[in-house]
């Protein structure tokens, strides 16, 4: 199993598609599946561009043997109501270019309905804290894998409890057979 990434701070898909360091990774290795995740604002404020440059990518990455994906990401602490315009836009990249979405931002919409006491988010009401990561890490596993988390004894943080554990572990495997 070999991964990598290229990940900088608040980029675009349209800042990877010109990035030599990106496009070179995508290049260097008989990858299975490369993930793309674009910047937190550019599917609400701009959706065709996120579409565009998605679509480059996409075809990119699969001229090079492997498969793209969509990592969804969530709303803001602040403004639950940006997870409809973002799902959307994902599910929009997931339909058009035939990839799979890996909803993280249902995700944090359903723990945030089910199970308010759990915060999600860090104090930028933005990153998520240990329990958002974790949900998110449980979502990849869910998608990925198309397997329950539910049971899983891994945890990268001890301040979660095991039925904090479970509570997101359950929210991912809902949100993956819902969506």
């Amino acid at each position: 199993l070999y991964s990598d990434n290229a990940a900088f701070g608040g980029y675009t898909l349209e800042m990877h598609w010109n990035n030599p360091t990106t496009i070179e990774k995508i290049e260097s290795h008989d990858w299975d599946l490369v993930i793309l995740q674009e910047q937190s604002m550019r599917p609400i404020e701009n959706p065709e561009l996120m579409y565009q440059y998605a679509d480059s990518l996409c075809y990119l990455i699969r001229e090079n043997g492997a498969e793209p994906a969509f990592f969804m990401t969530w709303a803001r602490e602040y403004n639950p109501n940006m997870i409809e315009p973002l799902a959307a836009a994902y599910n929009y990249c997931g339909t058009n270019f035939d990839s799979e979405v890996i909803a993280c931002g249902r995700a944090f919409q359903k723990c945030k309905e089910e199970y308010p006491e759990i915060g999600l988010y860090s104090s930028d009401g933005s990153h998520p804290n240990q329990y958002g990561a974790y949900l998110a890490v449980c979502m990849f596993f869910s998608e990925l894998w198309q397997e329950s988390p539910i049971g899983v004894d891994w945890i990268f943080d001890d301040t979660i409890t095991n039925e904090e554990r479970t509570i997101l572990q359950q929210c991912a495997w809902d949100t993956s057979l819902e969506y």
